[in-house]
């Protein structure tokens, strides 16, 4: 992808089950993911959380990963409306990518992300959250 396709584009929403805990004191819920490529210079959309923040049942989780930066006023309406969604922003993403690279391994970002690219696909499955809990 050149930069030009990165700058609008939108990958969502992502379903997920986290798992916390062992044995008798696991539990388990869905986390609701929202990736926005955006351009470095100007912050997220407060209205786009706000979507991703609507689409949470009772008991979920939701991550919102931007490639921008959330402005103070997003970051503020979280906080004060205790909303149950963790915001990363494109600075920690970069560093979550080079670790993964290094943890793993990789070449380089580019090499993750053709890695990432070609497994997605197999990944997706169109199935309905509560299932995702039966595993």
């Amino acid at each position: 992808m050149n930069r030009a396709e990165l700058s609008d584009c939108t990958i969502g929403p992502v379903l997920k089950v986290l798992q916390i805990g062992r044995g008798f004191g696991t539990a388990k819920t869905i986390v609701l993911g929202q990736a926005k490529c955006e351009t470095i210079t100007s912050p997220t959309s407060g209205k786009d959380v706000a979507r991703t923040v609507a689409r949470l049942k009772r008991g979920w989780l939701g991550v919102y990963v931007a490639t921008s930066y959330f402005s103070v006023a997003v970051q503020r309406e979280i906080i004060e409306d205790e909303y149950p969604i963790l915001l990363i922003n494109g600075h920690k993403l970069a560093q979550i990518a080079q670790d993964i690279v290094y943890r793993k391994g990789y070449g380089s970002v580019a090499d993750l992300l053709s890695q990432v690219n070609a497994r997605y696909e197999q990944e997706v499955k169109k199935r309905c959250p509560e299932e995702l809990l039966l595993e």
